[in-house]
């Protein structure tokens, strides 16, 4: 092996090592203000918008790499919330499943507007429709989340998150604890 290949080898075990110690920050914090929440010392919205706003500080160090996607924070901001916040995938059987995931009933839907509530884990929910509308776009989003069976609460939120997915890039996406609480909490 080459020194260049070695040199590429060492930078992405790095980057693997950062991304690992991120994301478990994340969670270490996600976990105390679930704890909280459960305990009624934070609303569940509450907690949901401090973990946006802490998620945005670990990555806001990070800007675009040539060959990385152009909201490159942003991006990373929104998978990280997505690991910690949903698990490894989006379907019943694979939500809060996975290493940095948080266990089943870490939230709730206390201080999100009561049009949203439904007495299930909305910030789960509205942490889907962000990521959803990031990824896909409000309309493609919209589209894409009509497989759910989730009640009318929850196709209400999906229809507020997916926009404010839609519309987070670099330039803004540490706004996006403040749009939360303008556009979702009570």
């Amino acid at each position: 092996m080459g020194t260049m290949d070695h040199m590429i080898i060492v930078e992405a075990r790095r980057r693997a090592t950062a991304q690992a110690q991120r994301t478990a920050a994340l969670q270490s914090y996600a976990y105390g203000l679930s704890r909280s929440a459960l305990e009624g010392g934070l609303s569940d919205g509450e907690s949901f918008a401090r973990i946006v706003e802490y998620a945005g500080l670990l990555v806001s160090h990070l800007g675009p790499l040539p060959s990385a996607p152009e909201d490159m924070a942003a991006y990373v901001m929104l998978e990280d919330l997505r690991r910690v916040l949903i698990g490894d995938g989006f379907s019943r059987s694979h939500r809060n499943h996975g290493e940095f995931a948080l266990r089943f009933g870490a939230f709730g839907d206390s201080g999100f507007r009561p049009d949203f509530q439904d007495g299930g884990n909305q910030v789960q929910h509205a942490m889907a429709g962000i990521y959803f509308g990031y990824h896909y776009g409000a309309g493609a989003a919209r589209r894409l989340m009509t497989w759910q069976d989730d009640g009318e609460a929850d196709r209400r939120l999906y229809d507020a998150t997916f926009p404010i997915g839609a519309a987070i890039t670099d330039a803004n996406f540490r706004n996006l604890a403040g749009t939360i609480r303008r556009l979702l909490l009570a």
